[in-house]
């Protein structure tokens, strides 16, 4: 009896992080959503972790405030040493306030063959002072 329940515990584990792994919906960053105040010639970095062993990247712009707010980084992932291969890895990008106004900032999920259907939609408000 002890035997058939580890078995059936067994399955219901590799079947969950099958799921994980090739699910088509990932949990969103915390800063989505958010509110960040800049100051003009300040910066912030943001840093979201993409399902890079599956293919996916986090790609960004400027979407309202292009004049108050420039967005660069993103290109390259934060390699962990002791991440097994396929995980999960972090991209960073470089808010910059460039003058005083509101921007908004929206980040999608994507595979870059597959960029119609993102598996996550971040966007992020910005103030500059």
């Amino acid at each position: 009896m002890l035997l058939v329940v580890a078995g059936i515990l067994l399955v219901l584990g590799l079947a969950g992080m099958l799921q994980a792994l090739f699910s088509q919906t990932a949990p969103l960053p915390d800063i989505c959503g958010s509110a960040i105040t800049l100051k003009a010639g300040g910066s912030e970095d943001v840093r979201l972790t993409a399902r890079a062993g599956a293919g996916f990247r986090w790609e960004g712009a400027v979407t309202t405030g292009a004049k108050a707010v420039a967005l660069d980084g993103g290109k390259n992932f934060l390699s962990n040493k002791n991440a097994a291969e396929g995980a999960n890895a972090d991209q960073v990008f470089n808010l910059r306030g460039l003058a005083q106004g509101e921007a908004s900032v929206r980040f999608l999920h994507v595979q870059p063959f597959n960029r119609t259907e993102p598996i996550g939609d971040c966007t992020i408000k910005l103030k500059v002072e």
